[in-house]
């Protein structure tokens, strides 16, 4: 009988399917403190780093509303064109340069070309904030950011 991976468990007497764990996870504490209440919900300020198509869709919904979550900012190579598309947002927020997302969120959500992954990556882990790359692909040539 082979032993599931750290934090999942088998059935009964080591039998039927992995599955995993029930627990609690604390919130990590830089966005517990970074976080924003509003109404009594906790806030995480999402960050968008690249908002071209697919960027400019996740920003869109987070606009909408997702409970919980909370646009902050949005990168993109073209920051004036980004800025009128914005203009358009019930909650515009600024366009900054990739080198300051993490600063401005507790998520930076990864929607750039491949190529620079590193760049959004780096400074977002090394400020303990969460990251989602949507370039999964590109952790194949970075797999040191896993």
């Amino acid at each position: 009988m082979s032993v599931p991976p750290a934090g999942l468990t088998r059935g009964e007497a080591g039998e039927g399917p992995v599955t995993l764990k029930r627990r609690l996870l604390p919130i990590h504490p830089t966005i517990a403190r970074l976080a924003q209440s509003i109404g009594g919900q906790t806030v995480q300020r999402v960050a968008i780093a690249g908002f071209g198509a697919i960027g400019k869709v996740v920003a869109e919904h987070l606009d909408r509303g997702i409970d919980g979550l909370g646009l902050a900012a949005v990168s993109a190579r073209d920051a004036a064109r980004a800025a009128a598309a914005m203009a358009g947002f019930a909650r515009p927020v600024p366009v900054l340069p990739l080198a300051r997302l993490w600063k401005e969120a507790d998520i930076i959500v990864e929607c750039a070309p491949a190529p620079l992954l590193r760049d959004i990556a780096e400074p977002a882990l090394a400020a303990g904030r969460i990251l989602v790359v949507l370039s999964c692909g590109a952790l194949l040539d970075n797999f040191d950011l896993v």
